[in-house]
């Protein structure tokens, strides 16, 4: 699946209306934590490499409480949305 988003995003870096992607839409509530994070941080990793000015969203599984503090102090790119 990394490799997947990777190629997403080596395919359409260049498109103007492209701003990022959401690396899983709403997984299992159930999934674990330290996978989820772990695939998630792949995931940032090789979207970055390929695509350094898009943004890169995560969905919190349904347990907000559990994502605080995560990816804390990285952002994709210096480039503000209006």
């Amino acid at each position: 699946t990394v490799s997947l988003l990777q190629s997403i995003a080596l395919s359409l870096h260049t498109y103007p209306a492209v701003l990022g992607l959401e690396a899983l839409n709403e997984p299992w509530q159930f999934t674990p934590l330290d996978v989820l994070k772990a695939f998630y941080w792949d995931a940032y990793w090789a979207v970055r490499a390929a695509a350094p000015q898009w943004l890169f969203v995560v969905h919190d599984s349904f347990r907000l409480d559990e994502w605080r503090g995560f990816m804390r102090g990285f952002q994709l790119s210096s480039r503000r949305l209006a």
